[in-house]
């Protein structure tokens, strides 16, 4: 699909790699408002008392792969429905699905300007889809362990399926 066109390949490139920056920005984003929040060990609202907790809550810059793992324990607690629902459905789903979508609709768009449906389709697709599964899951699970009003679950839940579903749909 490239070999005739590098410029393409390079730009094609360029985008990814801009989608995927302003994923990580948000995700470090998120987690500096989470991390600390939920310790498995202590369950949600407990201070965790792990080293990258510390580093976090503290505000100092994290060594790479401190921040990877810490992303990923998040993005796990999201999907088992760890996290609080609060943060859970502002921070994840409507936040982070906003910035997502928005992302990899700007990339779909600028790659079905230079002719290529394909990737435009991955991009637009391929991306978002995955982010909105995994945070209207999250929010699902913490609604359901919510010990808050019921109606707030309830209503959580609602919200999260029709924002996601708008968001997956344009």
């Amino acid at each position: 699909m490239f070999r005739d066109s590098p410029e393409v390949y390079r730009k094609a490139v360029m985008a990814a790699e801009l989608a995927g920056e302003s994923f990580n920005r948000l995700a470090k984003d998120v987690l500096n408002r989470v991390v600390g929040q939920v310790d498995p060990r202590r369950g949600a609202g407990g201070k965790g008392g792990s080293n990258a907790a510390s580093v976090m809550q503290a505000g100092l810059a994290c060594d790479h792969r401190l921040c990877d793992r810490n992303v990923m324990r998040v993005i796990g607690d999201l999907w088992r429905g760890n996290l609080p629902l609060g943060d859970a459905f502002w921070n994840w789903a409507v936040l982070g699905g906003l910035v997502v979508n928005v992302s990899t609709s700007l990339g779909f768009l600028w790659l079905i300007t230079i002719d290529q449906p394909l990737l435009a389709l991955v991009v637009g697709y391929g991306l978002s889809l995955p982010f909105n599964l995994v945070a209207t899951m999250g929010v699902w699970r913490a609604a359901a362990r919510h010990d808050g009003p019921r109606i707030q679950a309830d209503l959580a839940r609602i919200a999260v399926l029709v924002w996601m579903g708008a968001l997956s749909l344009s």
